[in-house]
């Protein structure tokens, strides 16, 4: 199962749990966040539960690397320097049609949630 916990600050933070003895089968997930730490973070908790995860710190980096790599599932910060987390998912999109985002944010507001 894969949720979101809400940090004091108001920040989603996602988090994975399991049952059992761990996932039923492993994924590729590509995180993309400026944040080294939180990259860190994701990538940790992902790696612990047996998926393999590459990270990318902009939207051109993650546009070569889903163009690359065939992710199953795409973390990404709704804000990137050089553009938005929702701007590569539609790029994404056109790139791997099945793909799947979460999208992260530590600044959140209602127009964006339901953009």
């Amino acid at each position: 199962m894969i949720g979101t916990m809400m940090t004091d600050s108001g920040a989603g933070v996602l988090v994975t749990a399991t049952s059992g003895d761990g996932p039923s089968c492993c994924g590729r997930v590509l995180i993309v966040d400026d944040e080294v730490n939180m990259q860190v973070v994701l990538s940790e908790a992902f790696e612990d539960e047996g998926h393999s995860v590459s990270a990318a710190s902009n939207g051109a980096e993650a546009i070569a690397a889903i163009a690359a790599h065939d992710f199953d599932i795409l973390i990404l910060d709704l804000k990137l320097p050089d553009m938005t987390g929702i701007d590569v998912f539609r790029r994404a999109r056109e790139i791997r049609p099945g793909i799947l985002a979460i999208m992260i944010t530590a600044y959140s507001s209602i127009d964006t949630a339901i953009t």
